[in-house]
């Protein structure tokens, strides 16, 4: 927090500035989290639901402590105190405002680290936007973003690209290596479709069999390693296209195609994992950014309960001195 003045504070801001001081100065009873939670769902349920408001923090109160100690702190009137008063503005914002409140809650203390957040500005003219400030993503939300985006772009960014060139390829001044793309994939099959499996036989002699031409065949596997290379390309939107990545791309096309080598169960098991993959990376990283926060907020709980501690004991420890001063 930046230093409030050079001189000793008065007794205002010295009450202002220490653990829980925003609702002794303002004479705010400070809301258990037990009420405030039932507080919320009070709100959510509706009228039926209002005695659970009682034990809630009254903003209408705040405001009113406000209005009366920001006459009595204005720089302009006698006695005023522009630190104060600028702390006085702070605590009413960090009051009025539940994300502010809840940190303030945990800690006991302000940080003051809210400058990026414009949403708040406006809070006290915009009841019903309560929520604005909470819509900024965590970092485990951008995490579960980009994995599930790699998870589906391995399908989609190829038709997008196939559309995209076919739509640039009407325009004046196209090249053909606009085109190679889909010509690979499309080239692609046709290996994979000339070198399927076919079964051989002579329906007419029912005494000659049938021939089966080899389970596996260099035709088809060419082609699947060079469908496989190019959606994967496709989907590397950000990695560079160096010749080291596209010697690991070869590699990692054949070793895929030997394994699928053209059964139609392994592209099931294959698709199967996928969804299964994006609907853990949906529910799961989720939950997993509830229990983070979980665990963040009991640390800086205990941080804040040291703090207090340490508050109280200095508190004892002047008022020793002041007594033996006395005597």
């Amino acid at each position: 927090m930046p230093a409030a003045s050079l001189h000793a504070p008065n007794d205002a801001l010295a009450e202002l500035l220490a653990p829980d001081g925003y609702y002794k100065y303002l004479g705010v009873c400070k809301p258990s989290p037990a009420a405030e939670s039932s507080g919320r769902s009070s709100e959510m349920e509706g009228p039926s639901g209002s005695s659970a408001k009682e034990d809630t923090l009254d903003e209408d109160t705040v405001k009113k402590a406000y209005r009366r100690l920001s006459r009595k702190h204005h720089p302009d009137k006698p006695g005023g105190d522009a630190d104060t008063f600028r702390m006085l503005n702070r605590a009413q914002k960090v009051l009025l405002n539940p994300k502010l409140r809840q940190q303030y809650d945990i800690l006991g203390i302000d940080l003051d680290d809210d400058e990026e957040e414009h949403a708040d500005n406006n809070h006290h003219d915009h009841p019903d936007d309560k929520k604005d400030g909470n819509t900024a993503q965590g970092i485990v939300h951008e995490i579960a973003s980009m994995a599930l985006t790699t998870i589906v772009q391995l399908g989609v960014r190829t038709p997008y690209i196939a559309f995209t060139i076919l739509k640039q390829a009407r325009l004046p001044g196209h090249s053909l290596l606009d085109m190679l793309p889909p010509l690979l994939i499309a080239t692609g099959l046709l290996c994979m479709f000339y070198g399927r499996v076919v079964s051989v036989g002579d329906s007419d002699s029912p005494d000659a069999g049938t021939t089966t031409a080899p389970s596996w065949t260099w035709l088809f596997w060419s082609g699947e390693v060079l469908v496989i290379a190019m959606f994967t390309f496709n989907s590397m939107s950000a990695i560079p296209k160096t010749p080291l990545v596209l010697s690991l791309l070869g590699i990692f096309s054949a070793l895929t195609a030997l394994w699928f080598r053209g059964k139609f169960w392994n592209y099931v098991i294959v698709l199967v994992m996928e969804g299964l993959l994006g609907v853990f990376v949906a529910l799961a990283f989720p939950v997993m950014e509830l229990i983070l926060e979980a665990v963040l907020n009991e640390k800086l709980k205990r941080v804040g309960d040291k703090v207090r501690a340490h508050h109280r004991q200095l508190e004892a420890y002047y008022a020793a001195k002041l007594q033996q001063r006395d005597h």
